[in-house]
């Protein structure tokens, strides 16, 4: 879903009145992440929307501003799946858009679910109340960084 010139100029219009963000922050969105020019402003309503069901609205800005790659991720496809994985295992979504919600566009099968069944295996109790608390831990390489940790230790 692109949007076309008079489309960019809405998805900006929605960009700078949702997120509350003026001209200079606007323009530091976009060159962090220049296809979100590109995307139609339902497409952005639709990750803004999920988030706030999530977390609120102000996190929901504050997320899509810190990462605003998730404005092009699909809602139905993506987010959600991820949202209710990490749900069934007890973890506070909320908790995970407000302090790290780049972690609801890791993959379900290449990241999360190894790095949850890693954690598991290593014996973590109470993981979703590790998992909310640092939802950092799902996007790191269970073979290169959590791995040498855990054998450190």
């Amino acid at each position: 879903q692109l949007a076309s010139g008079d489309g960019a100029r809405r998805s900006l219009s929605w960009l700078g009145r949702t997120l509350g963000l003026d001209a200079a922050a606007l323009g530091r969105l976009v060159a962090s992440f220049p296809p979100v020019v590109g995307l139609e402003p339902a497409r952005l309503a639709a990750s803004h929307a999920f988030l706030a069901s999530e977390a609120g609205e102000a996190a929901a800005a504050a997320a899509l501003v810190r990462y605003p790659q998730l404005l092009s991720v699909s809602v139905e496809a993506n987010l959600r799946p991820t949202a209710d994985y990490l749900r069934s295992l007890g973890v506070d979504v909320g908790r995970v858009v407000r302090s790290h919600a780049i972690t609801l566009d890791l993959s379900l099968e290449a990241n999360l679910k190894p790095t949850v069944s890693f954690l598991q295996r290593e014996g973590v109790e109470e993981l979703g109340r590790v998992l909310s608390s640092q939802p950092s831990l799902l996007s790191l390489s269970t073979q290169s960084s959590l791995a040498p940790k855990c054998d450190f230790l």
